[in-house]
């Protein structure tokens, strides 16, 4: 779920990329008043909810009006967490090994409905066809994920590869109470199973070419990958 943290400042959890940790820390730091909306909700499935039709669709909705009415005022500060892209479908892919290949929420539906779903029919068992697969059918699929969450709510983006320090610094600038100390020694959290999975150098110049505009606008450098590949 969207996290309603003090300060009128909404956590928008995008998969994958370190939110169970930051949700861990939210909750032993005390500083997250409550929970909204889906678990992995953008920024417009949380502000345009899908129709209710259920009576207990109706008393979420109330609930979370409450909620909303009681711990933030108009223009929220959003927060959010990204990391590499690259590395995000490497993440996604161990992730979707561990779930044994499953399918996440269902493609147009409205009731059940999770970001990833267009992804479902992509699903290969090896990685480098799952990458070719999304190339071809949903191309920079992960920056335009990321956007669903950061462009129309001008969020403040995390790094995952920097998390316990760039939330320190946001906490510091939003003068929210916390253990500097506790946050920056935190474990890890909900990672993805260790896989050793190789890029195939043409599937990887390819995501690289149609991911370019996520790698620059969150100011993340691909050489590495190309040397990794390469040797």
């Amino acid at each position: 779920m969207a996290i309603v943290l003090k300060k009128n400042i909404l956590y928008l959890h995008i998969p994958k990329t370190g939110g169970n940790w930051l949700t861990k820390i939210i909750t032993e730091e005390k500083i997250g008043l409550a929970a909204i909306g889906h678990k992995h909700s953008t920024y417009d499935n949380l502000i345009n909810p899908p129709a209710i039709t259920k009576m207990s669709g109706i008393r979420k909705h109330f609930r979370e009006y409450r909620i909303r009415k009681k711990y933030l005022s108009n223009n929220p500060t959003f927060l959010c967490v990204v990391r590499h892209p690259l590395s995000w479908y490497e993440s996604w892919f161990k992730y979707q090994v561990s779930e044994n290949f499953r399918y996440w929420g269902e493609l147009g539906s409205l009731k059940n409905w999770h970001v990833n779903s267009d992804l479902n029919h992509l699903i290969d068992r090896d990685f480098n066809q799952f990458v070719k697969n999304v190339n071809e059918q949903a191309p920079g699929y992960v920056g335009k994920m990321f956007s669903k969450y950061t462009s129309s709510s001008n969020a403040v983006v995390l790094k995952n590869e920097t998390i316990a320090a760039d939330f320190v610094s946001f906490c510091e600038k939003h003068h929210l109470d916390i253990s500097t100390e506790n946050v920056l020694g935190a474990k890890r959290y909900g990672e993805s199973p260790k896989l050793n999975l190789r890029w195939d150098k043409n599937v990887l110049e390819e995501t690289i070419r149609l991911e370019s505009a996520a790698c620059t606008e969150y100011n993340y450098e691909t050489e590495s990958f190309l040397i990794k590949a390469n040797s």
